[in-house]
């Protein structure tokens, strides 16, 4: 079972205070806390993305402190190029993999134009959880997160 956290309480906040929300939600029975989103305005390219990465191990450590495994849930921004590479490639270089995972969203990757099952592929080891939905037809690729809505399809519809 899993959670989304709030954003700012990894971001933001003094990593301690990570430690009783973590306890809480494994007395709860979860078992995965997920990074749901980077907001717009802390983002900012490599560099911003890098900083991010310490702080999603330094979440990470202490989720697994308390039993859980911490997990970032990806969108289409992490995957436009900066500098020769993904800003999800850079993300993926700066974490440690003993402080956690993803969270897929396949349709993601696919909006963004990579193969999801390649994608999935090459991060063996490092998916514990995925978030499936379909995409539509001729849903254009981009790296931002105003998809429409009509992009998404049940599964097996798409």
């Amino acid at each position: 079972m899993s959670i989304h956290l709030d954003s700012k309480s990894v971001t933001q906040g003094d990593p301690d205070d990570l430690n009783p929300i973590f306890d809480r939600l494994k007395q709860r029975g979860f078992q995965y806390a997920v990074f749901p989103y980077l907001p717009e305005p802390e983002r900012g390219g490599v560099d911003a993305i890098k900083a991010l990465a310490g702080k999603l191990n330094r979440a990470g450590e202490k989720c697994r402190a308390a039993g859980m495994t911490f997990c970032y849930h990806n969108h289409a921004f992490e995957f436009a190029t900066e500098k020769g590479a993904t800003l999800f490639q850079v993300m993926l270089d700066n974490t440690d993999k003993k402080a956690g995972g993803f969270r897929v969203g396949p349709v993601l990757v696919s909006v963004a134009g990579l193969d999801p099952a390649e994608f999935l592929t090459r991060l063996a080891g490092r998916v514990p959880l995925v978030h499936l939905k379909d995409k539509a037809e001729g849903t254009a690729v981009m790296y931002r997160e105003s998809v429409p809505r009509t992009a998404f399809k049940e599964v097996g519809s798409g």
